[in-house]
C-alpha cells in the first residue's frame, strides 16, 4: 500500500477510535443517568467521566484529540434544530417573552460570575503552590 493511503486509514482509524469512545461514555452516562434519583443528563455525566479518564490517564488526550476537534468544527450546526424549534414556537415567545429573557440573562450572569471566581480561585490556588 502507498504511504499517503496508509496515513488516511490511519487517521481514519484514530478518527473511529475517538469517536466510539465519546458516543460510548455519552451511552454510559445516558444509562446511568435512567437511575439516577435526579434528573442529570446523561451527556453530562459522560463528560464528567470522560474528564476524569483523562485526568487519571486512563485515556490518553490522543484516543479522543482528532474526534472532538471534528465534533467542535461542526458543533454550531448541531444548534439548528433548535433554532427551527424556537422560531416555530412563537406563540410561546409572545406569552413568555420577557420571563424567558430574564432567565437567559439571569443565567448568563450566573455562569460568567461562577466561571469567575472559580478561575480566580484556582489561578490563586496554582500561584500559592
Amino acid at each position: 500500500m502507498p504511504d499517503r493511503l496508509m496515513r488516511i486509514l490511519y487517521n481514519l482509524g484514530r478518527l473511529v477510535r475517538g469517536f466510539v469512545i465519546l458516543v460510548g461514555l455519552y451511552l454510559f452516562g445516558e444509562w446511568i443517568a435512567k437511575y439516577l434519583p435526579i434528573p442529570v443528563p446523561g451527556a453530562v455525566i459522560g463528560m464528567v467521566i470522560m474528564f476524569l479518564l483523562l485526568r487519571l490517564r486512563v485515556v490518553p488526550l490522543h484516543w479522543v484529540d482528532n474526534a472532538s476537534v471534528l465534533l467542535l468544527t461542526f458543533m454550531g450546526m448541531f444548534y439548528i434544530p433548535y433554532g427551527v424549534g424556537i422560531v416555530e414556537s412563537g406563540t410561546l415567545i409572545e406569552k413568555w417573552g420577557l420571563e424567558i429573557l430574564g432567565l437567559v440573562l439571569l443565567t448568563i450572569l450566573s455562569v460568567f460570575f461562577v466561571s469567575g471566581k472559580l478561575f480566580q480561585n484556582l489561578v490563586h490556588k496554582k500561584n500559592i503552590s
